[in-house]
Order: structure tokens, then C-alpha cells, then sequence
């Protein structure tokens, strides 16, 4: 019960700073801009909600004890704007970078952010996202599914057991970022990295997770399937710890700093 009840602070603090973020970037942009109306009214709806939740709070502090219908009533209030945060920040990602309000806050909502914490249901779902900075972020446990980003800064930012279900991310920076234990589920070149940077980062391919993309199985990486493995063209892994192995080598084509295999061998030097 305390797990559960600290969890549930963690999300409303998460929630309010992003409200009051939000409030911020609709401040500095000009109403006639069209999304700033939309955001607007999300805000007025996503403030009604938290004041639900701080009337809640209230009321508890000085009953002493929610009774079960306030807490299953609590539940749902937040669970309501949480939902409502993920549909703000998935319809931030995919507006258009010429939009005033959209670098403003990818930079001040997105940038640095835990996605997991922001998005309950860990999957970014079905999305297009274009010329936005999503870098520093920690994107632990996430899932892209169906997602194109194009042009994305996401530099620096920590990809551990995230799971790739037939993306694409084409010019994408990667930076300095941490790539560990993650998996790709999905058909023939199901997720593809394309002309991306991936400078100074970490990456380990050889614990990579491939997942039968029916039974959900899991294929060892001796047994890889090159249908379903992911493939990097024409991406700069200069200066990067890439960790790979004989099976995988040829997931990498025509890319620079990537260690050469042969079949039967270890690194060639």
C-alpha cells in the first residue's frame, strides 16, 4: 500500500509539472497560432482534474482516512488525467516543427524528461514525429511501435529494454546515448535506423532480443532470423563503444566505426 501510494505522488507531481510546463509554453506563444487554442482548452481540462485531485487530498488530510469509494474515486481522477497527459504529449511530438508552441515544448516538456513517468502505458503508438528535441531523456521500458521519427534530436538519452516494433528513424541523432538489453519484434526490416549519428554512445547488439513477431518467442542470437533484426544504413558510430558479434555483423551497412567480423571469427583489426 505505501509502494502504491508513493507511486501514485510520483505520477501527480509528474503530471503537474508538465500541466505547469505546458501553462509556460502557452504563455509565450501567440493564441492566433491554432494550437495554442487547442492546448488551451487541454490545460483548462487537465487543471479541473488536478483541482479534483487536491480537493481529494484535502479532504482526506482532514478526515485522516479516504474511505474506499474516495480512494477508488482518487484512483480514477488520476488515472483520467494521466491519460489526458499522454494524449497532450503524443499530440506535441506529432505537431509540425513550424508550429511556435512545438520547440518550445519538446524543449521544455520532453527534453531531460522520464518518458515512462509521462506515458503510463509505455508506448509511444502509430506516431510521426518530426525535427523535435528529445534528448537526455530516459526512455527505460518504452516501446515504439509504428513510429517514424524523422530529424529527432535524441542525444544522450538512456535505451535500456526498449522494445522496437517496426520504426523507423531516419537522420535521428543518438549521441551519447546508452543502448542495453532491448529487443525487435517485428517482419522484414521491422525497425531501421537510417543516415543516423550515433557519436560517443554505448551500444551492446549482442544481448539484443529478437522476438518472433507471432508467438512472441525469444531467438537466441546464433539462430537470428535477418528478417527480423534491425539495420542500421549509413550511420556514423564514430568514437562509440558498439559492442556486436559474428552473428550480427551484417546488421550494420555501410556504416562508419563499426567493428568488421568475419563469419567464423572474432573483430578483424
Amino acid at each position: 500500500m505505501l509502494l502504491r501510494r508513493r507511486a501514485a505522488l510520483c505520477c501527480r507531481r509528474t503530471i503537474t509539472s508538465v500541466i505547469l510546463s505546458a501553462t509556460r509554453c502557452c504563455a509565450s506563444t501567440s493564441s492566433s497560432s491554432g494550437v495554442s487554442i487547442e492546448v488551451q482548452q487541454w490545460l483548462l481540462d487537465a487543471q479541473a482534474s488536478m483541482h479534483s485531485l487536491e480537493v481529494a487530498s484535502t479532504t482526506s488530510s482532514s478526515s485522516g482516512q479516504l474511505t474506499p469509494h474516495e480512494e477508488h474515486a482518487k484512483a480514477q481522477s488520476l488515472m483520467t488525467t494521466a491519460a489526458k497527459v499522454t494524449t497532450f504529449i503524443e499530440g506535441l511530438l506529432q505537431s509540425p516543427a513550424s508550429y511556435p508552441i512545438a520547440k518550445a515544448a519538446s524543449t521544455i516538456l520532453i527534453s531531460g524528461s522520464d518518458m515512462k513517468a509521462m506515458i503510463p502505458s509505455g508506448s509511444l503508438s502509430s506516431l510521426v514525429i518530426e525535427k523535435k528535441d528529445m534528448s537526455r531523456v530516459d526512455y527505460t521500458g518504452m516501446s515504439f511501435v509504428d513510429t517514424q521519427c524523422n530529424d529527432c534530436d535524441l542525444s544522450r538519452s538512456i535505451m535500456m529494454r526498449v522494445a522496437f516494433h517496426q520504426s523507423r528513424f531516419v537522420n535521428c541523432t543518438f549521441d551519447g546515448s546508452i543502448f542495453k538489453a532491448n529487443s525487435v519484434k517485428g517482419q522484414t526490416e521491422s525497425t531501421v535506423f537510417v543516415g543516423c549519428s550515433f557519436k560517443f554512445c554505448m551500444m551492446d547488439v549482442s544481448e539484443l532480443q529478437v522476438l518472433h513477431p507471432v508467438t512472441g518467442s525469444v531467438t537466441p542470437p546464433q539462430k537470428w532470423d535477418r528478417a527480423c533484426v534491425p539495420l542500421f544504413f549509413d550511420c556514423d558510430f564514430e568514437f562509440s563503444d558498439v559492442k556486436s558479434c559474428a552473428p550480427c555483423s551484417w546488421m550494420f551497412r555501410n556504416c562508419r566505426g563499426v567493428p568488421a567480423f568475419d563469419i567464423d571469427a572474432g573483430p578483424r583489426h
